[in-house]
């Protein structure tokens, strides 16, 4: 090999050296801008686990809210039929008692 083409090896082999190092400087700086994404997208993740916890709770409570309600509601209807009830059986009485 002369002289020559051994210079015009070494520099291609320099070129690819260069162009090798380049790339894995490259690399490496993909690889941090993965990571740095990968983490964002676990924190999103884990806000948007925490945001479903927080409306299933509130679910929850407005269910709890909600049966105590109708209970409420209930207990006030039967209430008012009892009163009613009361209240025709004293009419009928005093209208019967006033009647004889």
């Amino acid at each position: 090999m002369a002289v020559p083409d051994a210079r015009l090896i070494l520099g291609e082999v320099r070129g690819l050296q260069a162009e090798n190092s380049a790339l894995r400087v490259s690399l490496e700086d993909e690889r941090g801008r993965y990571d740095a994404l990968a983490g964002q997208l676990q924190q999103v993740v884990l806000d948007l686990d925490q945001e479903r916890q927080a409306r299933e709770a509130l679910a929850k409570l407005q269910e709890e809210q909600v049966a105590a309600l109708q209970g409420q509601i209930r207990e006030e209807r039967a209430a008012g039929w009892r009163r009613s009830v009361l209240a025709l059986v004293l009419g009928a009485g005093i209208g019967w008692a006033c009647g004889q």
